[in-house]
C-alpha cells in the first residue's frame, strides 16, 4: 500500500465552478459549524480549480501553482480546518469534516462545480468530496495522494495493522519537531533542496498537534478505505515512482477511477509540485485542455 516503507522508516526512527470574477488574490473566511475555513480566490476564469493542501500543511504549498493558473482559470486555495490561517477548534478532523468544510467553501464562494486538486492527505479529502458532492465535482487530481489500499492476503494485512499502530503511536512523541523531521527524511530526495525543507518544516511545525494527531488517526482508520464506489469523472493522477509504491496500489486507482490519466515522476520526492512546478503545472495543464 502507499507509502508503507515510508511508515515502516518513520515508525523506525521514532522508536528511536462559477462564481464572481477576481482579478487578483482575494482572502475569505466561510463558515463550518461555526468555525472560520480561510480560502483565497485568483483568477477569473470560467473553470475552476480548487487546490487542497496535505496533512499539516497550509495554502502556500501551492505558491508555485497559483501563478501559472490564474490568468486561465479561477483558482481557490483552501486551508482545511486546523490549517493556516483557518480557526483550529478541539474537535475531529476527519474526512468527512475536511470534505463538509470544501463544500463549505465552495458555497461561499458561489461555486457551482470544480476540478478539486489534493495532495497526499488533500487528495484523500479530495477523493472524499468527489463522493460525497458528485454534482459539485468537474474532476479530481492526485498529487502523489495518500490512500491505503487494504490487503487481501491476512499475512499483508497484519503487517499494514502494526505499521499504523506503531505510526500512531508515534504520534504521542512530546516533541513535534522530532516527530516531523522523521517523518519528513523518509520522505526527501537529493532533489530537495535546504530552502525547501526548511519551508516544509517550518509551515508544519506551526500546525498544532491535536489537529495533525486528529487528523492522522482518521485518515489512519481502514474503515475510511472500504467499499469505495467506482467513479467515471475525468482523473488525473500523478505519483513518485519509489520503491513502496507497488503494481497493486496502481491497480488500486486505475480500478476506481475509470476515466483516469496516469503519471509517474523519477526522482523527486512527495513535494515534487515544490521541486518541479514546471512538469507538474504543464501535466495539469493539458489534463485540464484536454477535459474541460
Amino acid at each position: 500500500m502507499k507509502f508503507q516503507l515510508l511508515l515502516t522508516a518513520l515508525c523506525i526512527s521514532l522508536l528511536s465552478g462559477c462564481g464572481e470574477k477576481v482579478s487578483e488574490s482575494q482572502s475569505h473566511y466561510a463558515d463550518y459549524n461555526g468555525h472560520k475555513v480561510h480560502y483565497q480566490v485568483e483568477g477569473s476564469g470560467s473553470q475552476t480549480i480548487v487546490f487542497i493542501h496535505g496533512w499539516s500543511c497550509d495554502t502556500e504549498f501551492w505558491k508555485y501553482q497559483t501563478p501559472a493558473f490564474r490568468d486561465d482559470y479561477r483558482v481557490i486555495l483552501i486551508d482545511l480546518p486546523g490549517h493556516g490561517k483557518s480557526d483550529a477548534p478541539e474537535i475531529d478532523y476527519t474526512l468527512d469534516a475536511f470534505a463538509d468544510a470544501v463544500k463549505a467553501v465552495l458555497d461561499h464562494s458561489k461555486t457551482e462545480k470544480a476540478v478539486v486538486v489534493g495532495h497526499s492527505m488533500g487528495f484523500a479529502v479530495a477523493w472524499r468530496f468527489a463522493v460525497k458532492y458528485p454534482a459539485n465535482t468537474a474532476g479530481v487530481c492526485s498529487v502523489d495522494g495518500f490512500f491505503l489500499r487494504i490487503p487481501d492476503d491476512p499475512v499483508e494485512l497484519d503487517s499494514l495493522k502494526q505499521i499504523l499502530a506503531m505510526m500512531k503511536s508515534g504520534l504521542k512523541n512530546p516533541d513535534r519537531k522530532a516527530f516531523l523531521a522523521a517523518f519528513l527524511e523518509s520522505m526527501y530526495t537529493e532533489k530537495t533542496t535546504p530552502q525547501i525543507r526548511e519551508f516544509i518544516m517550518q509551515k508544519m511545525s506551526a500546525t498544532s498537534k491535536h489537529v495533525g494527531d486528529s487528523a492522522m488517526h482518521d485518515l489512519f482508520k481502514l474503515d475510511n478505505w472500504s467499499d469505495w464506489p467506482v467513479t467515471d469523472i475525468p482523473a488525473l493522477a500523478v505519483y513518485v515512482n519509489s520503491a513502496d509504491y507497488k503494481d497493486e496500489d496502481r491497480a488500486f486507482i486505475r480500478n476506481h477511477f475509470s476515466n483516469l490519466e496516469y503519471h509517474e515522476i523519477e526522482d523527486y520526492s512527495h513535494f515534487f509540485m515544490l521541486e518541479n512546478p514546471g512538469y507538474f503545472n504543464s501535466t495539469l495543464k493539458a489534463f485540464l485542455e484536454a477535459n474541460f
